[in-house]
């Protein structure tokens, strides 16, 4: 358009906003307040792409899932659809502005009013600017450069100074929440309620992103950082994304498949903020792999071990699936197939005490408790829930099945953090494992590998304690 029409276009703009302004008031003081659904839409797709409808944009995040701008409701829809048959509306138009975007703009301009926080003049033309000559496609918060991810983290409570963490060319800061980190705001679109307790953690990483996947694999391989950290089940439920594009800094939320529920809490203090540091620094280059992903294709030992691992501890079902999810996790790390006479129940009965013995469990327990958690993940595969009188007198000494499902998710914490971090090989895993029961040199070659990852192991059962 030409600089005349833009200058006009621009003024038409503000009566525009004004007009909508002036209509949601009078409705607020007539008694009859408008309601506004902060609804969300959640999809999983195999492949970007981004939509508009007519009050907002949806972004379909790869496999991740997604926010959507608010959808307005009936009442407020009216506002607009009467503002449309204004000779300000069409000229505007004519002028070249898409009838999506100029509503997105007043739908910006009314969640402010609505809100009772007025825009400021030059946020006002600020956003104004942005709409006249907006670029074709610049539809959304990741066609730029993205330049920072706020996490939050549910299951994390900070009660120290933030911690900063350096993760390859990634700055990390942990922190406590503020309201204004679960505030609507026009740029962001939705509304991810304060919990009532205001305990959830924010994880805010600046550095090189190429677009929302790169956000996704952030997402996961934070996740699994901070679950095998802590021994808790952490959750990452939104990801507010910040990118520089053609039309300034936008704004956009992505929503993670997680329910995340009130899981157990894992405490961050000053105490012990730098053995969290240094557990997260030892942890994070081992999980760079897609493979630790919900989404993985690739499958591994490792990567079982970890999905076993995740899925005992954030799942909800029964105990007994729980700890059958467990058992197979270790099975998948300690198992040979094909062992000669030596059957799954064996092997993990010799291999499991003797590795965690060397970083401070009691291997006769470790021995008893997994021949019994065997029992329960071998009835569940067969079919069969029931536990018999023997083996549920037994399980009682452990707390019940909670307890018993309790210690195997640490088990399988423990060795899935000695096998990423020491003994990544599962051949020499397990040769190392077995020779160290029968010659002393091996014994303490094992030792050895796996002392300089014990801290980290121990870190969880240390350090941290339900909120």
């Amino acid at each position: 358009m030409t600089a005349e029409q833009r200058i006009r276009s621009l003024d038409l703009l503000r009566t525009l906003a004004e007009k909508a302004v002036v209509e949601v008031r009078m409705r607020q003081l007539q008694g009859a307040r408008p309601t506004f659904s902060r609804a969300m839409m959640t999809c999983t797709v195999n492949r970007d792409r981004f939509l508009y409808n007519d009050f907002g944009l949806h972004t379909f995040a790869g496999h991740g899932q997604l926010s959507e701008k608010g959808v307005w409701t009936n009442e407020i829809a009216q506002i607009i659809i009467s503002l449309s048959s204004c000779l300000e509306w069409a000229e505007v138009l004519s002028n070249g502005t898409k009838e999506d975007h100029l509503k997105q703009y007043l739908g910006n301009i009314l969640d402010h009013a609505f809100n009772r926080s007025d825009v400021s003049i030059s946020v006002a033309d600020q956003m104004r600017e942005a709409l006249v000559d907006r670029p074709a496609d610049d539809r959304n918060a990741f066609a730029g450069q993205l330049v920072k991810v706020s996490l939050r983290i549910v299951g994390l409570v900070v009660l120290c100074e933030p911690l900063s963490l350096k993760f390859d060319d990634l700055n990390l800061k942990i922190r406590q929440p503020v309201p204004t980190d679960f505030e609507y705001t026009a740029t962001v679109g939705i509304e991810h309620a304060l919990a009532d307790d205001r305990s959830d953690a924010i994880g805010e990483f600046e550095g090189n992103f190429s677009g929302v996947k790169d956000v996704m694999k952030i997402i996961g391989w934070f996740r699994a950082i901070l679950r095998l950290a802590t021994g808790k089940a952490v959750k990452i439920r939104t990801a507010i994304c910040t990118s520089v594009t053609l039309r300034g800094e936008l704004t956009n939320t992505i929503c993670t498949n997680e329910n995340p529920g009130r899981p157990s809490f894992a405490i961050l203090t000053d105490n012990n903020k730098e053995k969290f540091k240094i557990a997260c620094e030892q942890l994070s280059p081992r999980l760079v792999s897609d493979q630790f992903l919900e989404e993985n294709t690739r499958v591994d030992h490792l990567a079982t071990g970890y999905h076993r691992f995740s899925d005992a501890l954030v799942k909800q079902g029964l105990d007994d699936y729980r700890i059958a999810t467990a058992v197979t996790g270790l099975e998948s790390l300690l198992v040979r197939e094909n062992d000669g006479r030596k059957g799954k129940k064996y092997q993990l009965e010799i291999r499991l005490p003797t590795l965690l013995g060397i970083v401070g469990f009691s291997p006769l327990d470790v021995k008893a408790l997994i021949s019994d958690a065997y029992k329960i993940r071998s009835n569940f595969v067969h079919g069969d829930n029931k536990i018999n009188a023997n083996l549920s007198e037994r399980i009682k000494g452990y707390g019940g099945p909670e307890g018993i499902l309790g210690k195997c998710i640490s088990y399988l914490r423990a060795v899935l953090i000695i096998s990423l971090c020491a003994l990544p090989d599962k051949r020499n895993r397990l040769s190392l494992i077995d020779n160290s029961t029968i010659d002393s040199s091996q014994q303490s070659l094992l030792e050895t590998q796996i002392d300089t990852i014990k801290n980290v192991v121990l870190f969880a059962n240390c350090v941290y304690s339900e909120k």
